[in-house]
């Protein structure tokens, strides 16, 4: 990995399947990309839903990465590693195989909506 590296922080959770294997399938693949590191990855920790309650227990966990992408070009590749784990995005607060989000980006403030 070459160029300039943000320290990252991610949140990693599912609550269909097999969530702990989704994960770490999750993991293997960011590190796998060339412009991305896993340095630290949490214990696993179950928590109930939120907003949609009729669901299953969450399984989640957060990781440290450092990558030389942009903030755009991780966020890609997250939805990349969601849809290879055959994520579908039916309800917003609904139940899910994988969810990959960026918690913090080195020390840049993002506003987007989504």
């Amino acid at each position: 990995m070459s160029g300039l590296n943000s320290a990252v922080y991610l949140s990693l959770g599912g609550n269909l399947g097999d969530p702990a294997k989704s994960m770490a399938a999750a993991l293997r693949m960011l590190d796998g990309d060339d412009k991305t590191r896993v340095t630290a990855v949490s214990s696993l920790y179950r928590t109930p839903p939120w907003g949609k309650l009729d669901q299953p227990d969450f399984l989640n966990a957060s990781a440290g990465i450092e990558t030389a992408r942009s903030p755009r070009g991780l966020l890609d590749l997250c939805l990349d590693v969601e849809r290879r784990l055959k994520r579908v995005r039916e309800e917003r607060w609904g139940p899910r195989l994988i969810d990959i989000d960026i918690l913090v980006f080195g020390d840049r403030v993002i506003h987007e909506m989504g």
